[in-house]
């Protein structure tokens, strides 16, 4: 998997799109820029039986 970035300015909407990406199994590293938009790169994802116990 390449690595994928995300760049969101409303904090609000980066909540959600990191909510969505998590139950959908995604991997995360979050964090803010130097201007102060907010970043997500997504990592990898779990495999379903990850997903099935919760991990």
């Amino acid at each position: 998997m390449r690595y994928t970035y995300v760049w969101v300015r409303d904090y609000v909407r980066f909540q959600q799109i990191v909510q969505a990406l998590r139950d959908h199994g995604y991997i995360l590293r979050t964090g803010t820029t130097s201007n102060g938009t907010y970043a997500v790169e997504l990592l990898g994802q779990r495999g379903p039986e990850q997903l099935s116990l919760g991990i």
